[in-house]
């Protein structure tokens, strides 16, 4: 036993010696280009597997481990602050790093008042919370072979334009999943970009280099170009799900639709384009051609108005109908 136990200790010491992670994962491909991020960020103490020793490097990543990882990446520290999630306890393992995260505002929850913390997380929620926290630039355009959702589009195209998220065969798969694996990379890229910054002396802004997220940050180059604040979640979110709606009565899928006159599509198509283009730019003027479409609305008669309310509401759940209001106003 005792000779065992002094065999231990040797390989240990060499180990060391040789600077080799004693806490190696065990199922990493040794050929793998990733393998060299995963074993790097735990020799930077920001993850440490599972109990018996693997990293499992395929498998998802949940909403709550992936707000543990960023965390911990960026240093965000412990806040006294509340949060009302209804599928949250105060016992959850993950409860003071959600805490964090609220006072971040990198991640929220849904409309409904869950945060759904295992919930697996996509690839283009991931793009969405780093661009919130890094607000790079999306100059760089790369062309997918796939329909990327408005409201994430611009921080998928930073991530990809930054090379802090890749794509393969020309798609990104924004609605996948991402792995344990991804996100490493991902997260370890920014730490070395970050790392890179501070060597070269370089001033930290908003054109492609990390920002200080306590910071405020300028509305861009031009000092007279105002601030625009980002909508909550919850408003990207109505809008998504009215667009898809709209989507669906301009493909006249119901009954109601298909009793709309091609004016008439016209009016829902301009709703639509509306709001992808205030999503895709928040800059966008968006209430003043909210009412250019008011105004035509107006001038139909009041049955044709009412096919129109009658069809999107056959597509659009009611709780989102708010977010078109202002379209249908009669005063």
């Amino acid at each position: 036993m005792k000779s065992s136990r002094r065999l231990l200790v040797m390989v240990l010491c060499m180990m060391v010696t040789l600077n080799i992670p004693i806490n190696a994962f065990t199922d990493l491909d040794p050929d793998s280009d990733t393998t060299k991020y995963i074993e790097e960020f735990q020799e930077r103490g920001l993850t440490n597997g599972y109990p018996d020793g693997t990293f499992k490097p395929q498998n998802t990543i949940t909403r709550a481990e992936f707000v543990t990882l960023i965390n911990r990446t960026f240093q965000y520290e412990a806040v006294e602050t509340s949060i009302n999630y209804t599928d949250v306890k105060d016992t959850d393992w993950f409860v003071k790093d959600l805490k964090i995260a609220a006072d971040k505002g990198y991640i929220k929850g849904y409309p409904d008042g869950t945060f759904r913390p295992y919930k697996n997380i996509s690839r283009q929620e991931v793009a969405v919370v780093l661009n919130r926290i890094l607000k790079l630039s999306n100059d760089v355009y790369t062309e997918l072979d796939e329909e990327v959702p408005s409201w994430c589009r611009d921080a998928v195209q930073a991530m990809i334009g930054h090379g802090i998220m890749f794509v393969k065969d020309k798609k990104f798969q924004a609605d996948v999943d991402i792995t344990r694996e991804d996100s490493v990379v991902s997260l370890l890229t920014v730490i070395h970009q970050e790392e890179a910054a501070q060597e070269d002396d370089t001033e930290v802004d908003g054109d492609g280099t990390l920002v200080d997220t306590d910071q405020p940050v300028s509305g861009g180059a031009d000092l007279d170009e105002p601030i625009v604040d980002e909508p909550d979640a919850d408003v990207i979110y109505a809008m998504e799900v009215t667009i898809r709606g709209l989507e669906e009565v301009l493909n006249q899928e119901t009954k109601y639709a298909q009793k709309l006159e091609s004016n008439h599509l016209d009016l829902v198509r301009a709703i639509k384009t509306n709001m992808e283009n205030y999503l895709a730019d928040y800059t966008y003027d968006y209430e003043s051609n909210a009412r250019i479409v008011n105004a035509e609305y107006k001038l139909l008669p009041e049955n044709e108005q009412s096919n129109i309310e009658n069809a999107i509401n056959a597509s659009v759940p009611y709780m989102y109908l708010n977010r078109l209001e202002e379209y249908f106003k009669k005063d």
